[in-house]
């Protein structure tokens, strides 16, 4: 069934749909990517309990659909349902359109990128008419991918699909949008935020910001609002401030919303950790203020791409540790 938007108050609906799925809470619920699964849903169209029973049963049409040896969505599967029936497309679809969007990545010289990659192709479905990804926007994926590779050799690897695959979906051009993205990049070294590997995907989410002051003018600010509230920032909360840049709102007033929408996400029953609720927090006020403008979705879902990639790259380099 496809869900049509409709304007609700984002924090209550996200609080509605976890209150659901705890309802049914099972041993193999995945909390952390569960959240990142509803954020998509917080605007479709039904209850709540219709949703999050949709959910549960994308989640395991997807589970069950997957082979050992060609699991083609992953870690990315939940948040992959979330996004499936918020959408209304169905999962044989998506995974026929995932694996025929791989061959185009391949053909176009992009190694396997395994989550990351999925991610890319789902923000490539999004920013299209069809939801088909479109061979121009994976060739401009590669061009890109060598122009930000000439200033970042080092850093630049597959795990920036996602970043990427915003940007090579827009029409300007390839050596604008690399020279914008390293200068931004530079000028945020100059304020005094340090970790490049971190810092890489901000100027992708500030590209697109219009608003009078400079780009990193602004983040700088909403860094320091979050400061003054007392939080200890550090640079795994780049993303979420990069995201409400574009958020309308002095940076004390979005400081302050997201720390009222922290302390409903942290007074749940399944509460989220310190740092989830944070990001959480931040991708709710995101929504409720920015309503249903097509280029904010976008940016949303490339900072939940980035988090559900986050909680993969964890998890899969402590399972590498305990090997090890």
């Amino acid at each position: 069934m496809a869900h049509t938007k409709t304007r609700r108050e984002p924090l209550d609906r996200m609080v509605a749909l976890l209150e659901e799925l705890r309802k049914d809470a099972g041993w193999r619920d995945d909390w952390e990517l569960l959240r990142w699964a509803s954020l998509p849903l917080v605007e479709a169209e039904g209850a709540p309990d219709e949703l999050v029973r949709e959910l549960r049963e994308m989640i395991d049409v997807l589970r069950r659909s997957a082979k050992w040896w060609k699991d083609l969505l992953g870690g990315t599967r939940t948040f992959v349902a979330g996004l499936l029936v918020a959408r209304g497309v169905r999962a044989a679809d998506c995974v026929a359109e995932v694996e025929r969007a791989r061959a185009l990545l391949r053909a176009e010289g992009l190694r396997r990128g395994h989550s990351a990659e999925v991610l890319a192709i789902l923000m490539l479905m999004e920013a299209s008419q069809d939801g088909r990804v479109a061979a121009e926007h994976v060739q401009r994926l590669k061009q890109l991918f060598d122009r930000v590779r000439q200033d970042h050799s080092w850093l630049l690897g597959a795990s920036e699909y996602p970043t990427l695959a915003f940007l090579a979906a827009t029409d300007d051009g390839i050596e604008e949008m690399g020279t914008r993205v390293e200068t931004t990049f530079r000028e945020l070294r100059e304020a005094g935020f340090r970790s490049s590997s971190a810092l890489l995907m901000v100027p992708h989410l500030l590209y697109h910001y219009c608003g009078k002051e400079s780009a990193t003018g602004r983040f700088r600010a909403l860094w320091e609002a979050f400061q003054g509230l007392g939080l200890r920032m550090n640079r795994a909360d780049y993303d979420e401030v990069a995201l409400l840049v574009s958020a309308p709102g002095s940076p004390a007033e979005l400081a302050r919303r997201v720390s009222e929408h922290r302390a409903v996400l942290r007074g749940l029953r399944k509460r989220p950790s310190m740092t989830s609720s944070f990001s959480l927090a931040c991708a709710t006020t995101f929504v409720e203020l920015t309503e249903r403008d097509p280029k904010a979705r976008r940016l949303s879902l490339m900072q939940a791409a980035h988090q559900v990639r986050f909680v993969i790259g964890q998890r899969q380099a402590a399972a590498a540790a305990a090997a090890g």
